[in-house]
């Protein structure tokens, strides 16, 4: 006889089981969803409000200390906006494999028993869902308006035409990186997320 015949368990207990570890899973999942979702929302308007304070002090600073916030503030814009982006794409991962938990234990447990986001609107479309979209155009607009302001000024403070195509040249680089990173959320799969 089988010594561990007695901790072997019925197909019925590890159904529950696989399924308690499923809707584990689920609560990590959410949790960590609602953590991509509150830090899109709370650096949209804090850092947004930082940049623009920062422009605005500029008129108040010695000349040399203008000319080394325009430099670094686009660096700190593009690091912004990939942020954002990266929570949106988190985001959406997070949001599908909840919406595949769901499947999964309906499947297994013959009816749909957890539901939000397998019947949520935003399942049959983008499963970003609008908030996603609506942080990083939001981040893109706002980060273009800043480099465009960064940009005038820099241009008002700097007479040397040499210095003025090195600040140009810095933030098309700025502007190529911030569309390679949309470019990669648009075109990517799941299993391409960095974070």
């Amino acid at each position: 006889m089988n010594d561990h015949a007695e901790y072997q368990l019925h197909p019925d207990q590890l159904l529950a089981m696989r399924v308690r570890l499923m809707v584990e899973e689920y609560r990590a999942v959410h949790q960590l969803l609602m953590f991509r979702l509150e830090a899109m929302e709370q650096r949209l308007p804090l850092t947004a409000a930082g940049i623009g304070a920062m422009l605005v002090a500029t008129g108040a600073l010695p000349k040399l200390s203008q000319v080394v916030l325009l430099v670094g503030l686009p660096f700190a814009i593009l690091f912004w906006v990939r942020s954002i982006i990266l929570h949106a794409a988190s985001k959406e991962d997070a949001k599908e494999r909840i919406r595949e938990i769901e499947l999964e234990v309906a499947h297994l447990c013959g009816q749909p028993v957890i539901r939000f986001q397998s019947e949520h609107p935003s399942a049959t479309g983008p499963v970003g869902g609008r908030t996603a979209k609506q942080a990083i155009y939001l981040a893109i607009i706002v980060g273009f308006v800043a480099l465009t302001l960064c940009y005038s000024l820099f241009w008002i403070l700097v007479d040397d035409e040499r210095f003025l195509v090195l600040y140009n040249t810095g933030l098309g680089l700025c502007g190529l990186s911030i569309l390679h990173a949309l470019f990669l959320f648009a075109h990517r799969r799941p299993s391409d997320l960095e974070n």
